[in-house]
């Protein structure tokens, strides 16, 4: 099965998500005064905002794949990422693509810290419908860590090739000639449908900047220093 499915977020989940995920991002969370006038800012900021913030989520399914080393290799098309190697493919039963975006909107005549808290708004909305396409497909069974161009050592070069796979244009979203998605506030990914077996990458490995040479003699990929793994939502 590859067709495209769309999915219609809970909006006031996604709300609640975005909030938690500005008071983290933006640090007004704390107590004080100070912080009180500020998350009172913020969320004015957000009413103005809220009318051009539109979340939307698409994914699709691939039961036919093959992994080799840092190489996924789906319908024709491969993915390189210094991550892959550290998978067992016997764990893994098929690939989601898929790609979510909160709109596009502009405040860039506006006070700039009015700016500030519409771009952290914007990636709040963003990674909350994130989390929502994968508690949406983690509801279907258990899934890996959520790959992609930009994390886990996987180039941005690799977001063109994500249209073939997710449908963009429905979305409203398009790629630069950079890679760069727009809307700004969207992003792209893969998760895998796993076994129980499937054991979670280091969540350091995420940000990582290493190269594909460089990978194999990770301190945290080979466990020389400890770390802490974590499920995805």
């Amino acid at each position: 099965m590859n067709r495209n499915h769309f999915i219609e977020p809970d909006i006031e989940k996604c709300c609640n998500r975005a909030l938690r995920l500005f008071l983290m991002e933006s640090g007004v969370g704390k107590e004080g005064e100070k912080y009180e006038r500020m998350r009172r800012d913020a969320l004015r900021v957000r009413e103005r905002i809220s009318s051009r913030v539109n979340v939307k989520g698409v994914y699709s399914y691939y039961d036919e794949f093959t992994l080799k080393g840092q190489v996924l290799k789906v319908d024709g098309t491969e993915f390189r990422c210094t991550a892959f190697e550290q998978l067992d493919p016997k764990t893994l039963k098929g690939v989601f693509f898929y790609a979510v975006t909160a709109g596009e909107y502009h405040m860039d005549l506006e006070p700039i810290m009015d700016q500030l808290y519409a771009d952290i708004w914007g990636t709040a909305f963003t990674d909350a419908m994130r989390e929502e396409v994968m508690s949406f497909l983690g509801g279907m069974g258990k899934i890996s860590d959520s790959f992609g161009p930009g994390f886990y050592g996987m180039d941005v070069s690799e977001m063109k090739k994500m249209t073939d796979f997710v449908d963009f244009e429905s979305m409203g979203m398009k790629i630069r000639e950079s890679g760069i998605i727009t809307p700004l506030k969207s992003c792209s990914g893969i998760l895998f449908s796993v076994t129980e077996e499937y054991k979670a990458l280091n969540s350091a490995c995420e940000l990582c900047f290493g190269s594909r040479k460089t990978c194999s003699l990770c301190a945290m990929k080979t466990g020389s220093i400890p770390y802490e793994t974590e499920q995805p939502v």
